[in-house]
């Protein structure tokens, strides 16, 4: 970290920045744990999308670096959709992806789907929810 606050960013890093900066969209698919990301994913937006790369600070406030981009958010989560809206917890299960990590670094184009009850699906459910990923990355990819 002190490397990066001084400027020196890690070959490693800069290559994840290059890619980023190349693409014009970003997908991201990963398991709703506790209400947040893998530790993985989380450590990778702490490493990569960093301040003067994908966000800056201004006398104004913040603002986003990567405003060009858009991104595809796919959750799989364990619980029923039920209790997430009697629970009044849906905006947990995104916003911390879409408000607080994307939209923050300026992508304000973002799709975000949350498929529940995964472990407990059956297989014609996975393989419809499968058929809407396909859809969804089609869409995406246009």
């Amino acid at each position: 970290l002190a490397r990066l606050q001084a400027g020196n960013t890690p070959e490693k890093i800069q290559r994840e920045q290059t890619a980023l900066q190349w693409a014009d969209g970003l997908v991201f698919v990963y398991p709703l744990w506790w209400f947040g990301r893998p530790a993985i994913l989380k450590g990778w937006f702490d490493l990569v999308l960093t301040n003067g790369f994908a966000f800056r600070f201004t006398e104004q406030g913040f603002e986003g670096l990567l405003p060009q981009k858009r991104a595809l958010v796919l959750i799989t989560a364990g619980g029923q959709k039920d209790y997430f809206v009697e629970q009044q917890a849906e905006a947990l299960v995104h916003r911390p992806m879409t408000e607080g990590t994307l939209q923050f670094c300026g992508i304000k184009q973002v799709d975000c789907r949350v498929f529940y009850n995964i472990p407990s699906s059956s297989l014609a459910e996975r393989q419809t929810i499968l058929q809407n990923v396909e859809a969804l990355g089609k869409d995406f990819a246009c």
